[in-house]
């Protein structure tokens, strides 16, 4: 009797001979005379697990990508920067000293709004970057497209209550 070794949620599995010719096991298609058998049912497995195994190997680049992320914003008046991380945390502020005849009120209030661009164009770059590393088709990239597109909807709706 033959074995064939298959790996199975990090363990290997061995298979006689004789499990693999066990009857089918699913069927294709309703209707259909083509079925899925012990062979086949294997090598899907296998196929999984080496995606999931290409996967992994990619996290390392991805996550390195991400922490290198930056977005940032500049003023009209090119007298106020800021720099974010992939979080949309502050990482840099430039202020110039023109700027504080504009008042702190106003002065706090750009700063918020360039942060708010910074984070998008942060979001966008953690998209790109991911789409390029994980591929198009990536689940993982479909939930992170999500998540960026619920954060820009959140930030563009109106903030409720009173200051």
């Amino acid at each position: 009797m033959t074995a064939c070794v298959v790996p199975w949620r990090g363990r290997v599995r061995e298979l006689s001979s004789r499990a693999r010719t066990l009857p089918p096991i699913l069927e294709k298609a309703e209707g259909s005379t083509a079925l899925w058998g012990a062979d086949e049912a294997i090598a899907r497995v296998e196929d999984d697990v080496r995606r999931a195994q290409q996967r992994a190997e990619r996290y390392p680049a991805l996550q390195a990508s991400i922490d290198a992320v930056r977005g940032s914003a500049v003023s009209i008046r090119r007298d106020l920067s800021v720099e974010v991380d992939a979080g949309g945390v502050l990482r840099d502020l430039r202020i110039a000293d023109a700027v504080l005849d504009r008042g702190g009120e106003r002065v706090a209030s750009e700063i918020l709004e360039l942060v708010a661009k910074a984070t998008r164009v942060a979001r966008a770059k953690t998209l790109e970057a991911t789409t390029q590393i994980m591929g198009a088709d990536d689940p993982i990239v479909t939930t992170i497209a999500q998540q960026l597109d619920a954060q820009n909807a959140a930030d563009d709706a109106p903030a409720g209550g009173s200051r």
